[in-house]
């Protein structure tokens, strides 16, 4: 499932699909990541969350980790490092 922008994702996922983990970019249009992600832990306390950024140094990301965000991936994106993340994130239980 994808979205546009922050908006978009938290209607997205509002709507009872079963989103085993959320990938959001910290620059998105209109509703950035640290936004959208308090706002998705609203809805579901437990929602598993990685943070796709290419600015990692800055301490935004970090900040999103303090949030509950699970972790950080670098842009630009590996694919197999990537799918390699999502399986272990997704291995894991939900944290309610």
């Amino acid at each position: 499932i994808t979205a546009g922008d922050g908006r978009e994702a938290l209607s997205k996922f509002g709507r009872g699909h079963e989103i085993d983990l959320v990938i959001l970019d910290m620059m998105m249009p209109g509703m950035g990541g640290k936004e959208c992600l308090g706002r998705l832990r609203e809805q579901d306390p437990g929602v598993r969350v990685l943070v796709a950024t290419g600015y990692t140094s800055d301490g935004s990301a970090q900040e999103l980790l303090l949030q509950g965000a699970l972790g950080i991936v670098e842009k630009p994106l590996d694919l197999k490092v990537l799918a390699e993340i999502v399986q272990k994130h997704v291995a894991l239980p939900r944290s309610e």
